[in-house]
């Protein structure tokens, strides 16, 4: 009878919600009877932070690039910002507005999941397996990987198999034993139990804010039921007010709900006044005689933690079983000091800190990334809010190693590098454009340089020093190609041997100027093309002239 209550009034919630909202109720069936689904999937560089590969389940939400970064932005700030529990590895679970985001940690990368409802246990298996898969079969397409994500596509198919989805059945909309009521009636019960449950439900609301406000009390997970009792789960201190007594505030009956609670110790200063006040009442005769030293022995985990790392009054602690729980805010600095020596204590073997926001003082963090970086004269750096904004002019080495490695500088989200300007790439397109621009004029018939020549030439030997120079700093190999053609009333093998003469003639005299040897290639291109609109014959743009190509080797 139960299950068909419960089945008749879930049908009879949705049909209302459709009629409420005017969507379909199929739609809202689909909507509401999810189990879990996994909206989206990053595959983030572990060590620079670096978001590689993405795929949705929605491919209009793939296309939606501003939401894309947004979620990208807040996985890699939970990574990094949060603590993980201890340093165990497996899959860690934050929560993100609506949404919870599961990272599954490699041995180079992460694998981030943003999931909808429910999630199976199993899923966490199947991130794992799936992760360990890519970095053995995909490892030579991620070291390669620069931009064009087609390399990444085995490992995008991948991916797209962890995007997995569950519904429950969908609920029939049975007739409740014994129940005759006429279609005009009908209604009237239908909005009169819609109101019911719309009061119950706000109630149930009010209840949770009073509750999460309430000093002492950390609310760990919380579940309405309408036919059976409803559940609380977290820590109370034992100062903190009865729950019980809030629920009855929130006019509900406390009852109908099972309260699961694990004792901790507050730091909040009514909760601390509260306890004095106990303590105190417990004993209120005063005597001299002296109060024993505590010893190691005698003291608790909880309290050597707190006269070891002096918590922020605004951080709450406690150890549950073996595991230190921080929730409130803290700085950075004192939260690495906690990361690294809590576990140090006897008692404590873990850290769970997801409800621990960490702050970050942007001058010290700045100066972290200065310190690490070593920022040129050229480049004036700020920090807003998280995101590192660079601009002014940089050789490429630096910005290249600050776009992979800044995001591990605690308190850096985000590296805006849009204003900074890459030097050697600035150097190399200019030596490229005037190099590709130039062309030597050859005497018919003739294979020495031109008598003006010497100059024109000095010049480009220059260019060709500094774009070979500025490539090798971007990590690029090239090549520049002579390309010699020889005269047009030549035969072509006249002009095969005279094109061959006038590019190795030019290839000498750059050598001859510094010009490394093995950077030229002299090509022999023959007989120049035919003239073209409005050119006369034997005087093209082609004939009798060396021009200059710079191509990049792979």
């Amino acid at each position: 009878m139960k299950e068909r209550l419960e089945q008749w009034w879930t049908n009879l919630e949705w049909r209302l919600e459709a009629w409420r909202t005017g969507d379909d109720f199929a739609a809202i069936a689909q909507r509401r009877s999810l189990i879990y689904h996994v909206e989206q999937l990053f595959l983030i560089d572990r060590q620079s932070n670096r978001w590689l590969l993405h795929v949705a389940a929605d491919p209009t939400l793939a296309e939606d690039s501003a939401l894309v970064e947004k979620t990208v932005t807040d996985v890699q700030r939970l990574a990094r910002d949060y603590f993980f529990i201890g340093n165990e590895a497996g899959v860690q679970q934050f929560q993100l507005r609506d949404a919870q985001v599961w990272i599954a940690p490699g041995a180079h990368m992460h694998l981030a999941a943003v999931i909808r409802g429910d999630p199976p246990a199993e899923l966490r298996s199947i991130l794992e397996e799936a992760l360990a898969r890519i970095e053995v079969e995909q490892a030579a397409a991620f070291a390669n990987f620069h931009a064009d994500s087609a390399a990444l596509e085995a490992a995008g198919v991948e991916l797209t198999a962890c995007l997995r989805s569950d519904h429950r059945p969908m609920p029939e909309s049975p007739p409740l034993p014994g129940l005759r009521i006429p279609s005009a009636a009908a209604a009237v019960v239908i909005f009169a139990v819609a109101v019911i449950d719309l009061r119950s439900h706000l109630r149930w609301r009010d209840f949770l804010a009073r509750l999460k406000s309430e000093p002492g009390i950390l609310v760990a997970a919380a579940e309405r039921n309408r036919f059976a009792r409803s559940r609380v789960e977290g820590l109370r201190d034992p100062s903190a007010r009865d729950p019980s007594a809030i629920a009855r505030e929130a006019k509900l009956n406390p009852t109908r709900i099972r309260f699961e609670w694990k004792d901790y110790s507050a730091e909040d200063p009514l909760i601390a006044q509260r306890r004095a006040h106990q303590d105190f009442a417990q004993h209120p005769a005063i005597t001299s005689t002296p109060t024993p030293a505590a010893t190691a022995d005698s003291v608790g985990p909880l309290e050597q933690f707190k006269a070891t790392f002096a918590p922020p009054p605004t951080v709450d602690a406690a150890v549950v079983g073996d595991t230190l729980v921080l929730a409130g805010a803290a700085p950075y600095e004192w939260v690495a000091a906690v990361q690294e020596g809590a576990t140090r204590i006897p008692g404590i073997t873990a850290i769970k800190g997801n409800d621990l926001l960490v702050e970050f003082d942007q001058d010290l963090v700045l100066q972290r990334f200065r310190d690490e970086f070593g920022v040129p004269e050229t480049v004036d750096a700020t920090l807003r809010k998280g995101r590192l904004i660079l601009s002014g002019e940089a050789p490429h080495a630096w910005l290249e190693r600050v776009r992979r490695e800044a995001l591990r500088v605690p308190g850096i989200r985000v590296v805006d590098h849009r204003n900074a300007q890459n030097i050697d790439q600035r150097a190399f397109q200019q030596a490229k454009s005037a190099l590709e621009d130039a062309a030597i004029l050859f005497v018919l018939n003739r294979e020495s340089l031109p008598p003006d020549a010497d100059v024109e030439l000095g010049r480009l030997a220059a260019e060709a020093q500094r774009c070979i120079a500025a490539a090798g700093n971007m990590g690029m190999n090239l090549t520049l190609e002579v390309r010699a053609y020889g005269d047009a009333i030549a035969t072509e093998k006249e002009n095969a041997e005279l094109s061959k003469r006038r590019a190795d003639r030019v290839r000498a005299f750059l050598t001859a100027r510094g010009v490394d040897e093995r950077k030229i290639t002299p090509v022999a291109m023959g007989m120049p093309p035919p003239p073209g609109p409005g050119e006369k014959s034997g005087a093209g743009k082609f004939d009798r002239r060396v021009f200059f190509r710079v191509v990049i080797q792979p």
